[in-house]
C-alpha cells in the first residue's frame, strides 16, 4: 500500500483555505471579476481557461440537464502518457466551447427523480441542501477538479470533495443559497408551463417562468430574451401574421419570410422599429403583467392581424420558450436564433 505523504498541519490549514476560496470562486458569480480574490495567485488558473468559462459552463449544464434530461460526461479532456515508467495525466487546453466538452448521456430518470424529490421536500432545508450538493457534484465535479489542477492543487486524500463541499456550505450559506435558488428555478422553468387563449380579438399568453433570472446577468441572456419577446413584442411572430395590404407600415417587407414574420434573421434596422411601435401601442393595446413566477401578455390585436389557431400557437410558443429556458451562457459566437433576436431588438 502506498504511504500517504505527510503534510504539516500549518500547510494543511493553508491548503484548506485555498480550496475553500477556489470553491467560492468556482461556484459564485460574485467572484467573476476577481474582487474577492484580487491579487490572490490562487485565483489565476494556468491552463488558459478563465474563471468565467467554468462558471458559465456549470450554470449552463444545470439548466440543460433539467430541460433535456441529458448531461455531459467529461471524456477526452485528459492526455494520458507514460514518462520514465510512470503514468502522467494532463488536461487538454480549453477549446473555447461551452459547456466544456464531453459525451452526452441520457439521464431523464435521474432528472425525474430530482424533480420529484424537490416537490416532496421543498419545505425541508436539509433536503434542499442535499439536492443542491448532489446536483452540483454531478454536473461540475470534473470541471472543478480541472480548475484545482490549474491552480497547482493536487489532492490525494479520500473523499476530499465531499468534505470540502460540506465545509463550503457551512461557511458560505449566503452563496450556497443562491446556487440552491438557481437549481430550484431551473427545475421550475423546465416544466415549461404556459397557457394560451384567444377571445374577442384578444390574445392572452401566460408563461410560468421564474422572473428573478438568477445567474442571468450577461448582456444577452434569458432576461433579455423574455423582454424582447414580451415587452418589445417579438412574440407576435409566433402568434400569427399580418395581412399584407393592411399591415401597419412599420412591418417592412424585409421582415416577412415565406409569408410569416421573421425577427430572428439579422435585421438590426427594421426590428427595433417594430419594438418601438409595439411599446407605443401602434399594434393595439398591450398589457404586460409580472409576478415572481410568471409573465403574461394581453394583446388587443388589430384587424390586420390573423392569429394562428391555438394548437399552432401553443406549438410555436413551446419551441420558443424551450429555447429561452435553456439559454444560459451560450458561447455567443454561435449564430443562434435567440441571440439574433435579442440583438435585433436592441438595434444598431
Amino acid at each position: 500500500m502506498k504511504k500517504k505523504k505527510y503534510i504539516p498541519l500549518k500547510d494543511r490549514d493553508r491548503r484548506r483555505e485555498v480550496i475553500l476560496k477556489a470553491m467560492l470562486s468556482f461556484y459564485s458569480l460574485e467572484n467573476i471579476d476577481g474582487e474577492l480574490h484580487k491579487g490572490d495567485v490562487y485565483s489565476l488558473p494556468s491552463n488558459n481557461i478563465s474563471l468565467i468559462d467554468y462558471v458559465n459552463s456549470y450554470c449552463h449544464q444545470i439548466r440543460y440537464f433539467f430541460n433535456t434530461g441529458k448531461r455531459y460526461k467529461k471524456e477526452g479532456l485528459y492526455d494520458e502518457y507514460y514518462k520514465n515508467g510512470q503514468l502522467n495525466i494532463e488536461p487538454y487546453p480549453y477549446d473555447g466551447t461551452l459547456p466544456l466538452g464531453g459525451k452526452e448521456i441520457d439521464q431523464r430518470v435521474l432528472v425525474d427523480y430530482y424533480k420529484q424529490f424537490y416537490k416532496d421536500n421543498k419545505n425541508s432545508d436539509s433536503a434542499l441542501e442535499k439536492l443542491t450538493k448532489d446536483v452540483i457534484t454531478l454536473l461540475s465535479f470534473e470541471e472543478f477538479f480541472i480548475y484545482l489542477d490549474s491552480l497547482g492543487l493536487n489532492l490525494e486524500e479520500e473523499n476530499w470533495y465531499e468534505k470540502y463541499l460540506d465545509e463550503f456550505f457551512e461557511r458560505y450559506p449566503e452563496y450556497t443559497k443562491i446556487i440552491q435558488k438557481f437549481i430550484i428555478a431551473a427545475i421550475y422553468d423546465s416544466d415549461l408551463r404556459f397557457t394560451v387563449s384567444n377571445r374577442k380579438n384578444k390574445l392572452k399568453i401566460t408563461w410560468y417562468i421564474d422572473q428573478e433570472f438568477i445567474f442571468s446577468n450577461s448582456d444577452y441572456e434569458r432576461k433579455e430574451a423574455v423582454e424582447v419577446l414580451f415587452d418589445s413584442g417579438l412574440l407576435m411572430a409566433d402568434l400569427g401574421e399580418f395581412h399584407n395590404k393592411s399591415a401597419p407600415k412599420v412591418i417592412d417587407q424585409s421582415l416577412i419570410w415565406d409569408g410569416k414574420l421573421d425577427f430572428t434573421s439579422w435585421n438590426e434596422e427594421e426590428v427595433p422599429k417594430v419594438c418601438d411601435a409595439w411599446r407605443k401601442g401602434i399594434f393595439g393595446k398591450v398589457t404586460i403583467k409580472r409576478g415572481i413566477k410568471y409573465i403574461s401578455l394581453d394583446w388587443d390585436y388589430p384587424k390586420s392581424f390573423r392569429p394562428y389557431d391555438l394548437q399552432e400557437i401553443r406549438q410555436n410558443c413551446r419551441y420558443r420558450f424551450n429555447d429561452v429556458i435553456e439559454y444560459e451562457y451560450y458561447s455567443h459566437e454561435q449564430d443562434d436564433y435567440i441571440f439574433r433576436m435579442i440583438i435585433n431588438g436592441h438595434g444598431l
